[in-house]
This record gives structure tokens, sequence and C-alpha cells, in this order.
């Protein structure tokens, strides 16, 4: 009994897919700080969808119920709130490589103040600058995809970034958990802001990161 009828149609257009989303990875490879740019987001990505996990255990341990947890984590939604007010204006203050390294350090720095032992309630503080940082990154980053890709790539190369800026977001949670698991909901924080700071010591280490302003440049 031969294929289906639409087997041989399937075929090519499977080739077809991966054959685009190739050529979008070459041409991202090739663009020299986005690729940096990339990369890093990649490192933010895991690491900040980790901390949710040691932070609750924090407030927990710290004597805080329910009513504590909710407030502290609204204190997401308001920093994000006010982030994306602000983010016009934080964008024209900063280019995209040295605002990625600015939201790397204020997001380590601020998972490593959560720690400090004053109260259940005081992680709200470093949390509002936190979510404060993180969205002019957002708009800023859009605005250069948008700008550097070619037209006929800009769908693939939304569909290529938005994969690996969430490939590895999903192990952050496990990530989160091991740690609290093995140290403890402040030291797992202190950690995580560790480990954030080193990423921007990394980034800052790459001179196509620093100077990179999202103008087009050749391959």
């Amino acid at each position: 009994m031969g294929p289906p009828p639409y087997a041989e149609e399937r075929r090519p257009i499977r080739r077809g897919v991966r054959r685009e989303a190739a050529e979008a990875v070459t041409w991202l490879w090739r663009r020299r700080g986005l690729r940096e740019v990339t990369a890093a987001m990649m490192v933010l990505n895991l690491l900040g969808g980790a901390f949710l996990i040691p932070l609750i255990v924090l407030v927990g341990e710290r004597g805080g119920g329910a009513l504590t947890t909710g407030t502290v984590l609204a204190a997401l939604g308001i920093g994000g709130l006010a982030g994306a007010l602000l983010s016009g204006r934080i964008s024209r203050l900063l280019p995209p490589g040295p605002l990625l390294l600015a939201v790397l350090t204020i997001f380590g720095a601020a998972l490593a103040a959560t720690a400090l032992p004053w109260g259940a309630w005081w992680p709200m503080v470093p949390l509002v600058f936190i979510t404060l940082s993180t969205p002019s990154l957002d708009v800023v980053l859009n605005v250069v995809i948008a700008r550097m890709v070619p037209d006929e790539m800009l769908g693939r190369m939304g569909a290529v970034l938005s994969m690996g800026g969430m490939a590895l977001k999903p192990f952050g949670p496990v990530l989160g958990g091991t740690l609290t698991a093995a140290l403890g909901g402040a030291a797992a924080l202190v950690v995580l802001g560790g480990l954030l700071g080193a990423t921007a010591a990394a980034a800052a280490a790459s001179r196509e990161l620093r100077r990179f302003t999202g103008e087009i440049a050749p391959a």
C-alpha cells in the first residue's frame, strides 16, 4: 500500500520550513552584537524564570502568610506597569547593548537584595526595581529587530528569536526549585543574583555587545 496522496506534498513543506529556519539562524549568527544580545537574553530568561519559587519560600520562612506573599508578588505588577510607562524615556537614554547590561546588573543586584534580613515585606522593594527595568528592554529589542531584519525574513526571524528566548525558560522553575531545596529561599536568591551578575560581567566583556546600537551593519 502506497503513502497517502498528501505525503509527497508534506515532505517539501517540511524541508522548506527547515531551510527557512536555517537561513534565519545563519543570518542571526552573522550579525555581531545581535547574536550576543540573543545569547544573553536566553540566560536572562532562564534565571528570570527561576526566582519565584525561592521568593515564595523566603516570604514563608520569614513568617509571611498567603496575604503577605500575594502582596509581595504584586510588586512585580506595580514595577512592570511603571516600567512600561517609562520605557520610551529609558530607551532614549541607553542604546540596546548598554541597556541589556544595565538590566542584567539591576536584576542580579535586586535578587540578591531580596535576601536581606529585613522582614517578610522587604522583597517588595527590590522586586519593583526588577520589573521597572525589564519592559524597556523588551520595547527596545522589538524595535531593533524590526529595524535590522529584512522584511522578507521578519516573520521567520521573529519565530527563531522567540524560540531561542523561550528555549531555556521552562528550566527556570526547575533550577529555582532545586536551589531552594538545597539551600533555602534566601541563599537560592543570592545564588541567582550572583549568576545574573556573572552574566552581566561576561556580557560586558563582549565589545560587540557593549557597542551594540541596533543600527544596520554589514554581515
